[in-house]
C-alpha cells in the first residue's frame, strides 16, 4: 500500500486504476521521458493518475509539464492513450486521422454525449473530479519540490 503525505493512495485511485500503478514504459534506462515545456492532456482524474504513474529512468519522477483537461472526444498524447478509458468516440477517431469525417448521424450522437458528459447535469460529477484531480496535482508538485531540493 502507498502513502503519499499521509494519505493512501488508494483512496486517490479507484481499485480499478492500481492495476496500471505497476505498469512502466519500456524505455532505455538513460533515456528521459519528461515533458518540460510541454503539455499532458487528461480526460479525468482516473487517467491522469495512471499518466502521473509512469517515472522518468533519469530522473525517477517524471516532469509533465503543464496538466489540462481536456473533453473526451479528444485525443490523449500518442503516448498516452493507453491509459484512456473512454467509450470510442469517431470524433476521437477522425482527429486522429483514423477515419474519415462524421456523417450526420454520428455528428448528431457527438452533440448528444457532449450534452451528456458537459451538460448542466454532470456539473457536480464534473466538479467532484476536478477536485480530485487538484489534489493529485498538488501532491505531484509536492514530490516535485523534493527532487529540486535534493
Amino acid at each position: 500500500m502507498r502513502f503519499v503525505e499521509g494519505k493512501r493512495w488508494d483512496l486517490l485511485a479507484s481499485k480499478s486504476d492500481s492495476a496500471h500503478w505497476n505498469k512502466s514504459c519500456s524505455l532505455a534506462p538513460e533515456q528521459c521521458n519528461c515533458r518540460a515545456g510541454e503539455k499532458t492532456m487528461y480526460h479525468d482524474s482516473a487517467e491522469l493518475v495512471r499518466i502521473m504513474e509512469v517515472s522518468c529512468p533519469v530522473h525517477r519522477l517524471r516532469d509533465l509539464g503543464e496538466m489540462i483537461w481536456i473533453g473526451r472526444c479528444l485525443p490523449l498524447r500518442e503516448e498516452d492513450q493507453q491509459f484512456c478509458s473512454c467509450p470510442p468516440s469517431a470524433l476521437r477517431e477522425l482527429l486522429l486521422g483514423r477515419r474519415g469525417p462524421l456523417d450526420d448521424a454520428e455528428h448528431r450522437e457527438q452533440e448528444e454525449r457532449w450534452m451528456r458528459e458537459y451538460g448542466p447535469s454532470s456539473d457536480e460529477q464534473f466538479f467532484r473530479d476536478q477536485q480530485r484531480v487538484k489534489q493529485l496535482i498538488r501532491i505531484y508538485q509536492f514530490r516535485k519540490s523534493l527532487r529540486r531540493q535534493n
